[in-house]
């Protein structure tokens, strides 16, 4: 690995000065100083992944956060870019009601920015074009009408594309926390089992309201950054098609199961309460319920046999959260 990742350096014309550390994230990343002084991370990524074009087409979108700007090539092994400054949300109050609320904005923020990639095609077309605007208007009749229409046609088709991947997404990572948890004595199989029938059935939180359904695919605060200027920066970048309202309750759910408050129960309900009071009462149960599950197996995968005790009031307070949404699920 460590040879590689140097190759990797050496093409992007980065030279080491010290070791890369592995960065205390969830994802494979390292931060790598070099001999001109300047730091840079390298995280890995996979085949087929469009994580880094996605990255690159931000710039014209101008998103109100940092976010990593890749230097590298989208088919490498890696992607590289300028370290950025700050503290981890994870270090710091994460679950006080400002930060959540900033984090409420920036996640619709973010579903703002996603929705727009698609016009990012155009604007680079505009960038690129050395016709002046007079021009572009008199043969904007002869073509525009058809090309929309093209490209409405492939977006209808790359939203049903979305949607199933989503759900096929769901149904795998649901399927092993439910492996995971049902051998657990504090979650009960044939709850466990009445929520995937209901998760199966519920095929519209796979569906955008507007737009499509892309998602960072942790947006914890282990993978939010505050920095100097007070903004946030997102880092741990993986977009894929998720469910509806899937990042906001994944923040929820990594702060619940990570929680400092006594009052962590009362509190975090209160949130979802508050949601799903607006509209789509089920698809805000179901989705934070998943969640729960998700984050919970994540925070048990992440402990060592040693640690398993500091686990067991967060697992408690999980199984009896996800049970309440069961119940409001049934009712």
């Amino acid at each position: 690995m460590n040879r590689n990742l140097q190759n990797f350096c050496r093409r992007c014309r980065v030279v080491y000065d010290g070791e890369p550390r592995m960065l205390a994230s969830p994802s494979r990343a390292w931060i790598i100083h070099d001999v001109e002084g300047k730091k840079w991370v390298a995280k890995e990524q996979t085949p087929r992944d469009q994580t880094v074009q996605l990255l690159k087409n931000f710039a014209l979108l101008h998103p109100c956060f940092h976010y990593p700007q890749p230097v590298s090539e989208d088919s490498e092994e890696f992607y590289l870019y300028p370290y950025l400054e700050g503290e981890r949300l994870a270090d710091r109050p994460f679950e006080d009601a400002a930060t959540i609320e900033r984090v409420t904005e920036l996640t619709a923020r973010l579903q703002a920015l996603f929705r727009s990639l698609v016009l990012v095609p155009f604007y680079q077309e505009t960038l690129k074009s050395k016709v002046s605007m007079m021009d572009v208007a008199g043969g904007l009749n002869r073509f525009a009408l058809e090309r929309v229409q093209r490209m409405d046609d492939q977006q209808k088709s790359t939203r049903h594309k979305e949607m199933a991947q989503s759900y096929q997404w769901a149904e795998k990572r649901l399927e092993t926390c439910v492996r995971q948890l049902g051998t657990r004595p504090l979650w009960s199989g044939a709850a466990l089992e009445a929520f995937r029938n209901k998760m199966r059935s519920k095929f519209c939180i796979h569906m955008p309201i507007t737009g499509n359904n892309l998602s960072h695919a942790a947006l914890t605060p282990e993978h939010l950054v505050l920095c100097p200027d007070h903004n946030f920066a997102i880092v741990g970048w993986h977009i894929q098609p998720r469910p509806r309202f899937y990042m906001f309750y994944t923040y929820l759910a990594w702060s619940f199961t990570h929680s400092r408050r006594e009052d962590a129960k009362p509190f975090y309900r209160g949130y979802l309460a508050e949601n799903s009071s607006k509209a789509f009462f089920q698809e805000h149960h179901l989705v934070f319920a998943f969640c729960l599950l998700e984050q919970t197996v994540s925070m048990l995968e992440k402990r060592t046999m040693s640690q398993y005790g500091r686990c067991r009031g967060p697992e408690h307070n999980a199984a009896e959260l996800f049970n309440e949404c069961l119940e409001k699920l049934s009712g």
